[in-house]
């Protein structure tokens, strides 16, 4: 049995820190990947690998598998047992294929519509859901990727949303495929959609170790999931890990963990949300409350960082800190790795290394 598919108290029993470091195959080579690993061994922490799979397809199986294959053979060769993150990508609103990369201006008006060919006067916005309209109000925020740019809106017409650049962030380009962010939840999304499915059967077929599960409001949409892949990938011996990111979990956070052997607590919507909406303040209770629950039903924990900087921030820095000196999870994960160079990575790595474990104390590192 390998580490990663023990229980929680059998992995506290090893004294792990482990990270989870998002990596990504076009910014990150073998001999990047070497190097992390080495890091890994001398600072005696288990590093988890994570993909983000946001944007699978069939046509990117290969690339995906290959980058795996490489990761898992430098990890063996070093000494270290390889695990593997993917998320699935869950019911999230996402911007059309047919989107401009521009820079947008606070003040200037657009238009969110599924049929950009029929507007003529605003700057279009291709959003291909026809019921969009429907889910949002007059004065409401829309948050595009990770708040990066925020729209205010200001008139609704059937299929048509109008709205006015409130904010961007310094550099932040619209572009195709990006995350859409709104107030309501409840949306007319199916929970396993095609990408998911398409993701789960790759894990599945590459033996993925750890999947994490986006977008669960209750423990019936775990269970739904648990389901799916009893049928689908019946010999699939993988940790699905539900991920709490929105009100919806929040208020329900109680009985999704119960339901599962490992959770994580995610931030990007959720924390965009209530940066945007100025309920920030509201999240270090809910970390807290997590962090408990997962204690008590004996669940590994799994705390995303989120939103830190680079270069890193003092903020980050004291945000890092806190985590692992008050919350102290089981694992951190950190998302924004991704966008990393290799040299910016391993001096990411090295840089929370020295937080975290100058912040350890009779913990579980």
């Amino acid at each position: 049995m390998t580490w990663f598919n023990l229980l929680r108290t059998e992995v506290i029993a090893m004294r792990e820190l482990v990270l989870i470091i998002t990596l990504n195959p076009e910014l990150h080579t073998a001999d990047m990947l070497a190097q992390l690993a080495h890091m890994a061994l001398e600072a005696g922490i288990q590093l988890v690998g994570r993909l983000n799979m946001s944007f699978f397809n069939a046509a990117l199986e290969r690339y995906y598998a290959n980058f795996i294959d490489k990761f898992r053979d430098i990890m063996t060769d070093i000494g270290l047992q390889p695990c593997i993150e993917i998320d699935t990508p869950g019911r999230k609103i996402r911007l059309g294929d047919n989107i401009p990369m521009i820079l947008l201006e606070v003040g200037q008006w657009v238009v969110l519509t599924p049929y950009p060919q029929q507007e003529r006067e605003l700057l279009v916005i291709h959003l291909p859901y026809p019921w969009f309209d429907r889910y949002v109000r007059r004065g409401e925020l829309i948050l595009l990727g990770d708040d990066e740019i925020r729209l205010r809106v200001k008139a609704i017409k059937p299929e048509r949303v109008i709205a006015i650049v409130e904010r961007v962030r310094e550099g932040a380009k619209l572009r195709k495929r990006m995350g859409v962010t709104i107030a309501r939840e409840d949306l007319p999304l199916p929970l396993i959609g095609e990408t998911d499915q398409a993701v789960m059967k790759f894990g599945d077929k590459y033996e993925i170790e750890w999947l994490g599960l986006s977008v669960i409001h209750n423990p019936l949409d775990l269970t739904n999931y648990q389901g799916w892949l009893a049928k689908n990938c019946p010999g699939w011996r993988v940790v699905p890990m539900p991920k709490i990111e929105s009100d919806l979990s929040w208020a329900q956070m109680d009985a999704i963990i119960l339901n599962a052997r490992a959770a994580i607590f995610a931030k990007g919507d959720g924390l965009s949300k209530a940066i945007a909406l100025g309920r920030a303040h509201e999240l270090p209770k809910l970390e807290e409350r997590f962090i408990q629950l997962t204690r008590e039903y004996d669940r590994m924990s799994i705390l995303a960082t989120g939103l830190m900087t680079w270069p890193i921030s003092q903020a980050s820095l004291d945000s890092l800190y806190y985590i692992a000196k008050h919350l102290q999870p089981d694992a951190m994960l950190f998302p924004e790795t991704a966008s990393l160079s290799g040299s910016e990575l391993l001096e990411f790595v090295e840089t929370a290394l020295n937080v975290v474990k100058g912040a350890a104390v009779n913990h579980i590192w």
